[in-house]
């Protein structure tokens, strides 16, 4: 009987791994869940499986409209804005809620404005962005990629990616010899995960289940309980953008929803007096959720109605507290940003899905240590040319916004700055939001006491 772990890589695998390990192929997104890419000698840090994968238990394969993985979609965006040539392999571009397509949009785009050399398509299918790529070939991935590789390495490259396919001579990458750290930490000391062994997911979806180790499936891979599977290649795996899958000490399982709905409560607990923080100290990056409160939009093919909806912000005042000419009333100081959402297919903070970008401005009053924010959210899903022709549950092009009104303060307990409040959209929808600062990247404030130049 065959089963799909077992499957192995095709020649279009392999010559990616060797463009790859001549420094030809810096990223690679990967909407298939099977592995492949690894068995064909790419590391782990160069693939963003952003729809889960069959072999890290961190990252499961994610159904359609459901939450992806927050650190896996803000590295897609970083990428995405990076990306100079981007290279659509084998899909259909069919614009998934995940908005995954928005990397060959964003490279076309600034391509037609001289700023980037675009994307190109490769495939048998025809696709919704045919005619706004800079490059379409319509062939087998495999019979491209081997004249490619002919291009780059000759004839004898061309004959060793035909025929029997994979000789030992091809310039494949090898895994790492070294352990990462995580694996280390793991492993305790051994070479070896033994059965029987007690691990918890790290990240993603499962994060904090307990699990054990069974065995091996298919001859390398570990296999967990609870129908969990961890590739081979994970012990090797470099640092980079992911999670590590799994860890030795247990992990806390996150209590997003009721997390939000207990901080909001606090925004009407009465403030002492100078003990707000000042506006300079909002200047930074901040990440958390937002949740409904209410029956709206309570129901969502993938998730219950107590789901989060992971954001992404950066917020800092339009000038520092000692300056007083962009003050606009009394006792108010005027704050911008702007932020993203790693679930734009949520259907929680806005009633329309694929927005994923969005800026806001507001007020801070210091003295109380409130504040109120308007978010206008993008008028096309990044995975959209444009207006006409928008999806099922897309809207209409058109900014939308919704008002944010809270308190900011120090949470002792969790060493941060913390941001809660309550939000609310033209349809009189509504909810909480808590966001945390992440003291590690903050964006210009020093701490009290601190000097520039000690900075």
């Amino acid at each position: 009987e065959f089963s799909g772990l077992a499957a192995e890589p095709t020649k279009c695998h392999r010559i990616f791994a060797a463009l790859h390990k001549s420094g030809l192929l810096n990223h690679w997104i990967q909407q298939n869940h099977d592995g492949l890419p690894q068995k064909a000698g790419c590391p782990q840090s160069l693939l963003n499986e952003i729809h889960g994968s069959w072999f890290d238990p961190a990252n499961t394969v994610v159904h359609f409209r459901a939450e992806l993985r927050p650190d896996l979609f803000a590295w897609l965006l970083d990428e995405e804005l990076r990306a100079d040539l981007v290279v659509a392999v084998g899909t259909s571009l069919c614009d998934t809620p995940s908005t995954a397509d928005r990397v060959v949009v964003s490279a076309s785009t600034r391509a037609q404005e001289g700023n980037a050399l675009g994307s190109a398509v490769i495939g048998l299918q025809r696709t919704r962005l045919d005619q706004r790529v800079q490059l379409r070939i319509f062939g087998l991935a495999d019979h491209f990629f081997a004249l490619v590789a002919a291009e780059l390495w000759g004839a004898v490259a061309a004959e060793l990616w035909s025929g029997r396919g994979l000789q030992e001579s091809t310039p494949l990458p090898q895994a790492a010899a070294a352990m990462c750290d995580e694996a280390k930490a793991l492993l305790g000391g051994s070479s070896e995960l033994s059965e029987g062994q007690l691990v918890y997911v790290a990240a993603g979806p499962l994060s904090g289940r307990a699990s054990r180790i069974t065995g091996k499936k298919h001859g390398e891979h570990f296999e967990l309980d609870r129908g969990l599977l961890l590739g081979s290649w994970w012990l090797s795996a470099s640092k980079h953008a992911a999670a590590f899958p799994l860890s030795c000490s247990p992990v806390k399982r996150p209590a997003r929803y009721m997390r939000v709905i207990e901080a909001a409560r606090m925004i009407e607990v009465p403030v002492r007096q100078g003990t707000a923080p000042p506006v300079d100290f909002l200047s930074g990056t901040w990440t958390g959720d937002a949740v409904l409160m209410g029956d709206a939009r309570a129901d969502h093919p993938t998730a219950s109605a107590d789901r989060a909806q992971h954001l992404r912000w950066v917020l800092g005042p339009c000038c520092t507290a000692q300056e007083t000419e962009c003050v606009k009333t009394e006792g108010a100081q005027e704050i911008i940003g702007a932020g993203f959402t790693s679930w734009p297919a949520a259907h929680v903070i806005l009633g329309t899905r694929g927005r994923v970008w969005h800026v806001m401005r507001g007020a801070y009053y210091p003295e109380a240590g409130t504040f109120e924010l308007t978010m206008a959210w993008e008028p096309l899903p990044g995975s959209r040319l444009e207006a006409d022709g928008l999806g099922p549950g897309q809207g209409e092009a058109a900014w939308e916004s919704v008002k944010v009104n809270g308190r900011v303060w120090w949470d002792d307990r969790g060493g941060a700055m913390v941001l809660a409040g309550m939000w609310s959209d033209k349809e009189g929808v509504s909810g909480a939001l808590l966001m945390a600062q992440d003291p590690a990247e903050p964006f210009g404030w020093a701490v009290p006491g601190e000097s520039q130049e000690a900075k």
